[in-house]
């Protein structure tokens, strides 16, 4: 069970760290092929606002880990950084940190020119991440938010409050001589279990709801999977 954390606010120009993504598998490419974690930074004020001599850091010991560029924002735009250790500041061309980000979760901040003053941060840290799930602020006033359909470069969707864990099954799959019971269980409170005995994919409003152990008396195709409003059901977490 992974759940949104509320969001740490410092609104002055108007920039902050609107997404991210710290389990990029197949998301965004970048100028090497590679597929690294990254950032995205929007300007939410009226003006344009120039970042050179602002801060990106994932550790609250350093806030002047990684420099950007001379690089303008306009009012309502975006801009897209790979935390990907490269460490390239060229305004130019593609930018990348000097750092990563972990996908158990980690201090994430962006830092104003004096190296002090903290406008935007993911603090203490942002909660564990899924591959190719971003996370970040959604909504007026924004909250933070998980995202099926990362957007970077682009204005976030609506969101999830968090991901609802696997359904567990007290018996893996394989051959059975007699007769026996599973019963499935779930670790995010609030979460329905539906499944289904015909193979096909429960759903939030398809297959049975769980109510009490199954019973298996021949052979069956069990598939399960939790479910809750405005939560996120990862496909794989359907079996």
């Amino acid at each position: 069970m992974l759940e949104a954390l509320e969001p740490r606010l410092l609104l002055g120009a108007g920039v902050v760290i609107s997404e991210f993504m710290a389990i990029n598998d197949r998301v965004l490419a970048d100028e090497d092929g590679d597929h690294p974690d990254w950032i995205e930074l929007h300007n939410a004020g009226s003006a344009a606002v120039n970042l050179d001599g602002w801060f990106l850091t994932d550790t609250s010991a350093n806030l002047s880990r990684w420099r950007l560029p001379a690089v303008t924002l306009p009012a309502d735009g975006y801009l897209v950084v790979f935390a990907s250790g490269k460490d390239r500041s060229d305004p130019a061309g593609e930018l990348h940190t000097s750092f990563r980000l972990r996908g158990a979760g980690e201090y994430l901040t962006l830092v104003r020119p004096d190296g002090v003053t903290i406008e935007h941060a993911y603090a203490p840290e942002f909660p564990p991440q899924v591959a190719d799930v971003s996370y970040g602020l959604a909504g007026e006033p924004a909250e933070q938010r998980y995202f099926a359909t990362p957007t970077p470069g682009a204005v976030n969707e609506a969101g999830y409050v968090g991901v609802v864990g696997p359904v567990e099954f007290s018996h893996t799959r394989g051959f059975y001589d007699e007769p026996f019971e599973v019963t499935l269980s779930c670790a995010t409170p609030g979460a329905v279990i539906r499944y289904t005995l015909d193979g096909a994919a429960p759903a939030a409003d398809q297959g049975t709801v769980y109510t009490g152990p199954i019973s298996v008396t021949g052979t069956t195709v069990l598939r399960a999977g939790a479910f809750k409003a405005d939560w996120l059901t990862l496909p794989d977490d359907v079996v």
